[in-house]
């Protein structure tokens, strides 16, 4: 195991995210993991989860990216293209911090999915960024894929929380 210090975690205010997207402003990984936080806190909320699923899934947002702060903000295309997907999940297993491990079960023996609402609650911060500062025609490319990719995973209840963080602004034209 290898443990990530204090330090190191504060460091994610420092790693940018969006370098092939171009934006009206940054967003930093600290940023980002706060949103994740907060958009898991509210499904879980939504969905009734007990108040220790809800917490551990919290702090599994807060901690998701953290081995960006070693390898900066990758996009995502350049992580399944060069490979490094496999090197990345491996040193995701091997970071700790405080004293346990960033990743939790994924709550299998009680129905919570952990990595379920962190994956939508990824794609809804991502999506609500690009939709609030992107800029230019691949902006709108990535958006219109950001919100696909929310309607697979989660649906119909996947959007109605994208569209309460957004307050309903889309850019591009949507079947919901």
């Amino acid at each position: 195991m290898s443990e990530i210090t204090i330090r190191d975690a504060l460091r994610q205010s420092h790693v940018k995210r969006w370098g092939m997207v171009q934006t009206s402003r940054t967003q930093t990984l600290a940023e980002h993991s706060y949103n994740v936080a907060m958009i898991a806190a509210e499904w879980c909320y939504r969905e009734c989860y007990p108040r220790g699923a809800t917490n551990a899934i919290v702090y599994y947002a807060l901690t998701h990216d953290m081995a960006e702060v070693y390898t900066g903000d990758l996009a995502t295309p350049v992580k399944h293209e060069s490979g490094i997907v496999g090197y990345l999940e491996k040193l995701d297993q091997r970071l700790t911090f405080a004293g346990g491990n960033i990743f939790p079960d994924d709550f299998a023996e009680t129905g919570y999915r952990a990595t379920f609402v962190l994956k939508l609650a990824d794609l809804v911060d991502a999506a609500a960024f690009i939709m609030e500062y992107g800029q230019g025609e691949h902006a709108l490319s990535v958006e219109k894929r950001l919100v696909d990719a929310i309607m697979l995973h989660a649906g119909v209840k996947g959007m109605a929380l994208l569209l309460e963080v957004t307050s309903g602004k889309f850019n591009v034209l949507t079947d919901i």
